[in-house]
């Protein structure tokens, strides 16, 4: 008797085989592997292009505060505004182009500097710097408007940003002090600029810097790049300086809107007239509520912007009825600006803090 077991014929023919995958679930995967590679190279590579829209608004008295007895809230609302800028990817483009009121600019046009094109990380650096130095300078030309004497302190010139293309970036810091150009002493951040500018591009001229990581004071060479064109060429170094000033109060302001860092100088004149509001009572607006857009220099000048169209379809949204631009803006961008705030909202073109707080004075009261 045969006591092996019997044994089907097709078991010699699957034996040692694994079961053969479905080929309708082997298209989907490697279908859906393809996509997320193609979702994922589009959406990383960037197009040689940054997209401006309108962004928002954002009340500057809960931005700033000021260890003060004097502080008083604000009647009505200042608003800051904002655009929402950004490189573009291959993704982001085809939705980009055809989005109301937004622009595509090519990346020269916002990350160039005289002697390269900024990456991305860099134009956030520089953006950070702008924000820094418009701080500063709002603080001091909002505490001279209300009788201050506020002056830089003159210690030497200190840098707060390093173009990483220019000649400047192999041996300055943020943070260095310059104390003189070729042996001659700069105090303060005008003197700096007003030394550099006796020489001419090409030159090479012996800079004297208090280095911020050590203490230590050296010497360096650097040889001049150019800016401008034509027969208006000027002297680069590629540094953004910033000015310091002994401030008797104690003002920090945030530059966090919605957990997202602001970049830019362009909040500079809210933040001034925000502080000299809260310092002078509260009631500058008449319980108005109004924005501004635009620089402001120490001096309380003020200075233009980018992205007017794309900030007043920002201020339309967010309900305000005033809205202060700087002058110096193309008239284009000013024409197209008004024909968007139509009888909505009322645009005052303005060149100083001054200029801004007498036409305060002339709002009704609001009701």
């Amino acid at each position: 008797m045969n006591n092996s077991r019997s044994q089907n014929p097709t078991d010699k023919k699957n034996e040692g085989r694994a079961p053969r995958p479905n080929t309708k679930l082997r298209i989907f995967v490697i279908l859906l592997a393809i996509l997320f590679i193609a979702f994922e190279f589009s959406a990383n590579y960037h197009l040689n292009y940054y997209s401006v829209a309108p962004g928002g608004t954002a009340a500057v008295e809960g931005q700033i505060s000021i260890k003060s007895p004097n502080v008083a809230a604000i009647k009505g609302r200042i608003d800051l505004v904002y655009v929402d800028e950004a490189p573009v990817t291959l993704l982001d483009y085809p939705f980009d182009k055809v989005k109301s009121h937004t622009k595509l600019y090519p990346t020269n046009a916002i990350a160039a500097t005289p002697t390269g094109v900024l990456s991305d990380q860099a134009v956030i650096s520089q953006n950070a710097w702008y924000q820094a130095t418009s701080q500063i300078a709002a603080q001091v030309a909002a505490l001279n408007q209300l009788g201050y004497n506020i002056k830089e302190d003159s210690s030497g010139a200190p840098i707060g940003w390093v173009d990483p293309t220019a000649p400047g970036a192999k041996v300055l810091a943020e943070g260095d002090v310059i104390t003189a150009v070729d042996n001659f002493q700069t105090p303060t951040v005008e003197s700096l600029i007003s030394q550099v500018q006796h020489f001419k591009p090409g030159q090479t001229i012996l800079l004297t810097i208090r280095k911020a990581a050590s203490g230590k004071t050296v010497e360096a060479s650097i040889k001049l790049a150019a800016q401008g064109s034509g027969n208006q060429k000027l002297p680069y170094i590629g540094i953004g300086l910033a000015p310091r000033y002994s401030i008797p109060l104690t003002i920090n302001i945030s530059d966090l809107v919605d957990g997202q860092a602001l970049g830019g100088p362009s909040a500079g004149l809210s933040y001034a007239l925000t502080i000299v509001d809260m310092l002078s009572g509260g009631n500058l607006t008449h319980g108005v509520n109004i924005a501004c857009t635009g620089t402001i220099a120490p001096d309380g000048s003020v200075g233009p912007i980018g992205g007017l169209e794309e900030k007043t379809i920002s201020v339309l949204n967010s309900g305000d009825s005033v809205f202060f631009v700087p002058a110096g803006e193309s008239p284009q961008s000013v024409s197209i600006s008004k024909k968007e705030a139509g009888s909505k909202l009322k645009i005052y073109i303005v060149s100083s803090l001054q200029q801004v707080l007498t036409i305060l004075k002339s709002l009704p009261t609001s009701k």
